[in-house]
């Protein structure tokens, strides 16, 4: 038996992408009669409208970390993305991981945690060191 929601959606979609999610990346539990083990995130983001959609090492073999975002709801806004460990610099990048003409457009560091401004349905790459 399939259950079918129909979310209907007014000035926001936040509760639409957060049960699209919940619906296309299931919980899985691995280890039948274990206790799932829970790992601290990479990266965590604040924002409900605005997707993580790949966290990876940088392709140069530097350590650093690439981050890419995609703002979903057509809005202008602030997200800010939190790490465990404390950051050095973050920088906007292409996607071939080359960094933009102004690489810190819009973004504030503080400690383990990263403010990015977003233009509605703006995606974005961020190398974080």
């Amino acid at each position: 038996r399939v259950t079918i929601s129909v979310l209907p959606h007014g000035p926001g979609l936040h509760d639409v992408l957060r049960e699209a999610d919940l619906l296309n990346l299931p919980l899985r539990v691995a280890g039948a009669g274990e206790a799932p083990h829970l790992a601290t995130p990479v990266v965590t983001v604040d924002h409900p409208g605005v997707l993580l959609s790949a966290v990876k090492r940088a392709d140069d073999s530097s350590g650093d970390l690439i981050v890419r975002l995609a703002e979903a709801c057509g809005e202008r806004t602030t997200v800010t993305l939190s790490t465990p460990q404390a950051l050095t610099s973050v920088e906007r990048c292409n996607l071939l991981e080359e960094p933009e003409p102004d690489p810190t457009r819009g973004i504030t560091i503080d400690g383990s945690a990263v403010s990015v401004d977003l233009a509605p349905f703006e995606l974005v790459t961020l190398r974080l060191r």
